[in-house]
Order: structure tokens, then sequence, then C-alpha cells
């Protein structure tokens, strides 16, 4: 007995409706790989910002820290993209410094991290 057409047919290849599930199902997996791959960047800039601030902002603090005590006064200034404040005021016979340093994230939302020390005459 030979083999009906049918069977000879689906040994030779795909049919259209399963090329088409195919693509269909390949576009929703590299759609999801751009998105996460979208994300991924954003995170990693978000968080490169972030150490960076941390680290302008411990500087600061460490430079204003080993300045003699009659010299640690008030300023600004902007290194790069970043804002970096400080004030210094009297408290508890010695001073208080407060830095913060202020950024805008990709999107153009406004980010920020402060910290403060006491230093003692």
């Amino acid at each position: 007995m030979s083999p009906s057409p049918s069977c000879l047919c689906r040994g030779r290849g795909f049919t259209l409706i399963e090329v088409m599930v195919a693509l269909a199902v390949f576009a929703v997996v590299l759609a999801s790989i751009f998105s996460l791959a979208g994300w991924t960047s954003q995170a990693i800039h978000a968080a490169t910002a972030s150490t960076e601030a941390a680290n302008l902002l411990q500087g600061k603090t460490e430079e204003l820290r080993s300045e003699p005590f009659n010299q640690i006064h008030s300023g600004a200034d902007t290194p790069g993209r970043f804002r970096r404040t400080w004030t210094v005021t009297d408290a508890h016979g010695g001073k208080q410094i407060d830095v913060r340093v202020d950024w805008a994230d990709l999107r153009g939302r406004p980010r920020s991290l402060e910290s403060f020390t006491l230093v003692a005459p």
C-alpha cells in the first residue's frame, strides 16, 4: 500500500501556520529581550550616577574634615553634571557640616544624596 498524499506533504517541511506561529513566538521573545536591555541600561546609568554622587559627597566631607577648624566654611561647586553644596553651622561647641549632591536622572527627574557630620575643634 502506498502512503497517502497528506503523509507525503507532511514529511517535506512546515506548514504556513507553523511558520507563522514560530515567527510570532520569536517576535515576542525578541521584544522582551529588547525591553529588558533598555531597562538594564537605565538601571546601570542610575547606579553609576548614584555611585559617582556618593563619591563626591564622601570626598567633600573628608576634605572639609581635614581642613583647620577655623577655615571650614559653607560653599558650593559643580563637578560635571552634579551640583554639590555644603553648609557649615555651629553646633555643640563644634561645627556641623551638611553636604548635598543634586543631579537629574535620564528622564530629568531630580535626584539627591545628603549627609552630615560633626567636627570638634
